[in-house]
């Protein structure tokens, strides 16, 4: 669809497309305008339209609707609410350079504890004695036997010699090295040396079944050997769970199956020790070994859930930490299991070690310690918090024994990072807690010498693997972790980027600039404010349309939905973010807050009396009728901007009229996107009192500041509820501006085919221009940047204040002077004036009864 001038479209495209019965095009315009087609929510119309040869040039519309007319499609446009200005940085707030210097852990254990057996040398003896020793015959006569043979009478040619009993001449031993028995691991090597170590005068040999492999291998001195099946009778212990704890056993039980067989075809005596009940065991294992558990009895029966439960304390009790030897999750389960303070389990059996190895919230595991899948840990830190506190306390406890030396304690200090902040309160931690934070402090002073570089490489990647492993919740209520962050990653997008709040940042040495937020579709992009001829300049293609303008001096800006992190957004970044969907929005740079709320077209007030609120390439409009003679108001967002002029701007007022100082207009107003046209004026007040009247959308002039309040008065009585008024002169100067901080809202000068002004007069150097000596329509000329037309020049503009000299240096609040001379404000200039009286800056006044053939005015509505 093409139109002519402005490449904008609104809800009069679609409607256009509709009445010429092109659905293709329709569904284009609605999508570029973020609507949904639903069938029967529209109303069908038909229309008369009249044209009229008054001065007034007014159009009749007759529509006749059907009865579904009030129905209105529900749609949501976010706007800005509120705008908090920060108070200043100072650069001076920077840490000085110092040199790096280690923080002591002050209460790190000396040594790491000693690995706690499943059982005591001397119970692995008692255990395995019954199946290590065979019948043999003594030197002793059987005497009982002897005296029942005779007297039986049967004949003697041998006398009974008495059987006693002694140790096997050779022990076997088949270690299974599966990694889900990695847990176990010392305890078989334990078994392994106390029986050699005891029993000097017998035969050892050892092998090892590795995972995946259908045989053993025998371990020698120069390596493995080819496992050979013992001798007949022999004697083999095998320090396995024969695949009953292996959650993907099938393989391995076969493995077991067929060893068994072998060893019972040779004859040789079999005991298995194992990790677990024996009852977990498959029946048929029991037809071909001993069985022993390294448990003296179990309270776990098969297929019981409760296994599954204890991993899952297990897990919740090793949250904190980052690396889990199994030495510390067997000191854990102890722990938990021995103390009469944690009372969720009355025991944990030893085997949801193997268990809680296998669990998929855990990765990399080793012999020497696993990791955690980080998202799960996170899960699992969650769960920790809300343990009661003792039983966190003796976590704690276990953990911090184990990270002892030779460890780093960086160690520690992450995992005491990671903790919810209930948790952090807890007695008996307090000393370390707060060496970790000095720990991190100190980092952060590092990252922020020389951009990061104080950081060395080793450091930087260990705190990026650190970022990923611990809670978003951490990165969030840590000022240090997240200034480390954001040294570590320099302004680039990354997973905890969303969690750094630009406020813990350390001062910016950048310039305070602006940037604009802007919304295409459900997509959300943060781009330098820059404009050209008041139009908002960047390179994003299609309909598109700017949420606010926002100051900064770091390039990011956190979003948050509902206090929520949401996301981050990196200025001049090609990346967008999604629109959230719901809940309120706030926008935080290191300069100030956004806060944004959402405004609804079923029920804001202003659609009561105006025809409908929608968002174009300015943003947020609304467009109010009175007898067919639209006047179109543009939403003006809230904020902070220097009023007045430089003391270096060329021709400024003197004498402190144009006194530069700080305004913020708290609440955001609704301003005419045009002064009031002729056209407008006439069917309110029933005349036109212009000296130029060329056309009805000429603006008005010659009207007084009472002219302009008596047109107020009775344009708020046509439509009740209305609430018109003239502008502030802070919010004239605000909207003028447009977020410009140069002579004029189009840059440092004017041309006359962006002004109205008398052009024989130009601004400071510039070339002369067209002097039209007479008003031009209000929307012949472009708008600034904010959809607002001919805010320079055309005509002068009234309003509210009472005029002062001086409004001084001082920073203020929603300012409106209401007392003081009788002279009322004027802004803007006008079509006779030089160059640099229609200024931004530039501040005139009148009497408020004088008419003037330069002097309209524009409304805001009060809502």
């Amino acid at each position: 669809m093409k139109r002519q001038g402005k490449q904008q479209l609104g809800r009069a495209d679609l409607l256009r497309a509709w009445d010429n019965a092109d659905a293709e095009v329709a569904e284009c315009v609605a999508r570029q305008l973020g609507l949904k087609s639903q069938r029967g929510l529209f109303p069908r119309f038909e229309a008369e339209i009249h044209l009229s040869s008054t001065e007034v040039s007014a159009v009749d519309v007759n529509i006749t609707l059907t009865e579904e007319a009030n129905v209105r499609p529900a749609k949501e446009f976010w706007y800005l609410q509120q705008r908090e200005q920060l108070q200043p940085l100072k650069l001076n707030d920077q840490p000085q350079l110092i040199k790096p210097k280690k923080v002591i852990w002050r209460n790190q254990p000396k040594t790491q504890p000693q690995h706690v057996l499943l059982a005591t040398p001397q119970e692995i003896i008692a255990r395995l004695w019954p199946y290590l020793i065979k019948p043999v015959q003594g030197r002793r006569i059987a005497v009982a036997q002897l005296v029942k043979k005779i007297s039986q009478g049967e004949h003697i040619t041998q006398l009974a010699r008495q059987s006693k009993k002694q140790l096997t001449s050779a022990i076997h031993i088949i270690d299974d090295r599966h990694s889900h028995l990695t847990p176990y691991w010392l305890d078989n090597e334990a078994v392994s040396y106390c029986l050699q170590a005891n029993y000097t005068d017998t035969q050892h040999t050892r092998s090892i079944l590795l995972e995946g492999e259908q045989q053993p291998k025998l371990l020698t001195d120069t390596g493995m050997e080819q496992w050979q099946l013992p001798a007949k009778q022999s004697t083999v212990v095998i320090l396995s769970d024969l695949a009953c704890l292996n959650a993907n056993n099938a393989q391995q039980l076969q493995t077991w199956l067929i060893l068994g067989r072998q060893l019972q075809r040779q004859q040789c005596k079999v005991v298995v020790l194992l990790p677990c009940a024996i009852e977990r065991c498959d029946p048929r294992c029991k037809n071909l070994f001993q069985l022993v558990s390294w448990q003296a009895s179990s309270d776990v029966q098969t297929g019981c859930t409760e296994p599954l439960q204890q991993v899952e304390y297990l897990l919740t009790a090793l949250a904190p930490c980052i690396r889990m030897e199994p030495s510390l999750i067997r000191q854990m389960r102890l722990a938990l299991a021995g103390n009469p303070e944690c009372t969720q389990y009355q025991a944990l059996p030893i085997e949801i070690e193997a268990l809680f190895w296998q669990h998929t919230a855990i990765q990399d595991r080793h012999s020497v310690a696993a990791t955690w899948v980080a998202a799960k840990r996170k899960y699992y830190l969650h769960e920790f918090a809300q343990l009661p506190a003792q039983e966190q306390k003796t976590a704690l406890a276990v953990i911090k024994a184990w990270r002892g030396a030779p460890l780093p304690e960086q160690i520690w200090f992450e995992e005491l990072s990671s903790l919810g902040a209930n948790v952090l309160q807890l007695a008996g931690i307090q000393q370390d807690i707060e060496d970790s934070q000095a720990y991190f402090q100190q980092l952060s002073i590092q990252a922020q010498q020389q951009a990061g570089l104080a950081m060395s490489k080793e450091r930087m990647a260990w705190f990026k693997r650190l970022e990923g492993r611990i809670p978003e919740h951490c990165i969030a209520q840590s000022t240090e972790l997240q200034r480390i962050s954001h040294f570590v990653h320099q302004d680039t997008a990354h997973a905890q980027a969303k969690n750094i709040d630009p406020r813990n940042l350390p001062p910016s040495a950048e310039p305070e600039q602006q940037a604009v937020l802007i919304q295409q579709g459900e997509r959300l992009y943060l781009l330098p404010y820059v404009t050209n001829e008041g139009r908002i300049m960047h390179d994003i293609k299609g309909f598109n349309s700017p949420l606010a303008l926002i100051r900064l001096r770091s390039k990011q800006v956190q979003v948050r939905v509902n206090n929520e992190n949401y996301a981050v957004l990196l200025l001049g970044a090609a990346d967008f973010i999604p629109l959230p969907s719901q809940g309120d929005v706030t926008f935080i740079s290191d300069v100030e807050v956004l806060y944004f709320a959402r405004l609804s077209l079923v029920s804001h007030a202003l659609l009561q009396i105006t025809e409908h609120i929608a968002r174009d390439q300015y943003g947020l409009y609304t467009d109010l009728s009175i007898k067919n003679i639209t006047q179109r108001f543009r939403y003006i967002e809230p904020g902070t901007f220097m009023m007045g002029s430089p003391a270096d701007e060329p021709k400024r007022e003197p004498w402190g009229k144009e006194t530069q100082h700080q305004v913020t207009l708290t609440k955001g107003f609704w301003m005419a996107d045009t002064t009031v046209t002729q056209a407008f004026y006439q069917v309110v007040m029933g005349e036109n009192p212009s000296r130029f009247k060329l056309s009805a959308n000429h603006p008005v002039e010659r009207v007084s500041w009472k002219d302009a309040q008596i047109f107020i008065e009775k344009l708020n009585k046509l439509v009740p509820t209305l609430q018109v008024q003239l502008p502030t002169e802070a919010q004239w100067e605000y909207a003028c501006r447009a977020g410009s901080q140069t002579v004029f809202s189009f840059g440092v000068n004017i041309t006359t085919e962006q002004v109205n002004y008398g052009g024989n007069y130009p601004y400071a150097g510039a070339e002369k221009g067209l002097f039209r000596k007479a008003t031009v329509e209000v929307k012949s000329l472009p708008a600034n940047a904010w959809g607002l037309y001919a805010m320079h020049g055309n005509v002068w503009e009234w309003c509210a204040d009472v005029y002062q000299d001086d409004l001084g240096s001082d920073e203020v609040i929603n300012p409106l002077t209401e007392e003081g001379s009788i002279s009322r404000v004027i802004r803007g200039g006008s079509w006779y004036d030089s160059g640099w009286l229609v200024r931004s800056a530039m501040r005139g006044h009148g009497s408020p009864a004088e008419r003037y053939n330069g002097t309209g005015f524009r409304l805001v509505l009060g809502h």
